[in-house]
């Protein structure tokens, strides 16, 4: 009971933010590009109803992006990470206009420790899977 209500809200909320957002105010958030070693083949995504997302939330008020991507990575997986590179910003992503901050991230902690978040389950992929949505993030030239 308590997974469905959460896939429902989650469901909703994902419908719904993007529209508070281009009414109200723009949200600034969290991206975290996390690989699972040093050769950056795997990443750490979370698998929202068959869709992958990278884990990310919204910066708190006084929070360096940084802080937050860590906290929303731990919040999101249950895991640590260590933050390698700030890869940039973008005006949107994923339907969401504001700022977003991503930066790039290596796992330090063993996978199997993982825990499912309020957004998803965390899930090993292989960066040719998503290769469509890794060409949309932003590369240090661009900022």
């Amino acid at each position: 009971m308590k997974y469905s209500l959460r896939k429902a809200v989650t469901r909703i909320e994902r419908r719904i933010l993007p529209l508070i957002g281009k009414i109200l105010w723009p949200p600034t958030g969290a991206n975290v590009v996390c690989w699972t070693s040093k050769d950056r083949e795997e990443l750490i995504l979370l698998d929202i109803d068959g869709n992958y997302n990278l884990p990310a939330g919204m910066i708190e008020q006084g929070e360096h992006p940084r802080e937050a991507s860590e906290r929303e990575f731990k919040e999101e997986t249950g895991l640590n990470l260590e933050i390698e590179n700030f890869l940039g910003v973008k005006t949107a992503w994923n339907g969401i206009s504001g700022l977003h901050f991503f930066y790039e991230a290596i796992l330090t902690d063993d996978f199997e420790k993982k825990t499912s978040g309020w957004e998803g389950e965390p899930k090993i992929i292989d960066k040719e899977e998503i290769s469509g949505m890794l060409e949309k993030l932003p590369s240090p030239k661009e900022t």
